[in-house]
């Protein structure tokens, strides 16, 4: 079986976008992998054995990638618990508390009605368009000559 030169090329493109697209990958894993190894070792998750850092192969460089034996490391620290000063709201975001009630429900009713409206209308047209279709005008040829002048002026 011969091959074109285009064909070759052709294929010759597709394997080298893959490899492209590999290489990106790896590089992407091993950024990730560095900065949970920097991480753990700056202290910003929980404290990490020495044994729990990835170890290189003998004989092998670090570039290539082989690890003896992998843990995991642990996730970071994440705070659940926050002191009375850490929620507090600003002084210039806080509002009177009767006076955010009522803007907030005199909102709330105008967004109401205006979503009611909306819906009001879409059925409206809904239903103009099937009473539309059911007494045949959607499919009615446009007026023209005497007729559409007929039309216009009502008679």
């Amino acid at each position: 079986m011969t091959k074109t030169i285009e064909q070759i090329d052709e294929h010759l493109n597709k394997l080298l976008g893959r490899l492209v697209r590999t290489v990106n990958a790896i590089d992407k894993a091993r950024k990730a992998r560095r900065r949970l190894l920097s991480n753990a070792r700056s202290g910003v998750a929980q404290s990490v054995e020495p044994s729990a850092v990835n170890r290189v192969v003998a004989g092998s460089s670090p570039a290539a990638g082989a690890i003896e034996e992998t843990k995991p490391i642990p996730p970071a620290i994440v705070k659940t618990e926050y002191s009375e000063a850490e929620l507090d709201i600003p002084a210039f975001m806080r509002r009177g508390l009767a006076v955010q009630n009522a803007a907030d429900q005199a909102a709330a009713q105008a967004i109401k009605a205006e979503v009611e409206e909306k819906a009001k209308l879409k059925a409206r047209g809904r239903i103009a368009k099937m009473k539309a279709k059911q007494a045949g005008e959607l499919r009615a040829m446009p007026l023209s000559g005497k007729a559409a002048l007929a039309k216009i002026n009502g008679f």
